[in-house]
């Protein structure tokens, strides 16, 4: 996994720093474990622009693009 420091900069994409991994061991499988009880701990957008305001009207611009696009993928607790 990469981390950048700073959304609004596409340049930073070359200076992402690896903060961490993922290895399988083995194949994925469904597990009452990994269904019930596994949690990752996400942080709220929402909290990261209370943090750095500068950021909100890029997360806009980009929850704008995401809508007019066909990605899948949405974040419906933004307020705009």
């Amino acid at each position: 996994m990469y981390a950048i420091d700073d959304p609004r900069d596409d340049a930073n994409v070359a200076s992402a720093v690896l903060i961490g991994r993922v290895d399988l061991l083995g194949p994925v499988t469904t597990s009452h474990f990994g269904d019930r009880q596994l949690f990752f701990q996400h942080w709220n957008l929402e909290s990261d622009l209370a943090y750095r305001p500068e950021w909100t009207s890029y997360a806009k611009s980009i929850s704008l693009a995401q809508r007019q696009s066909n990605v899948t993928i949405t974040y419906p607790d933004l307020p705009w």
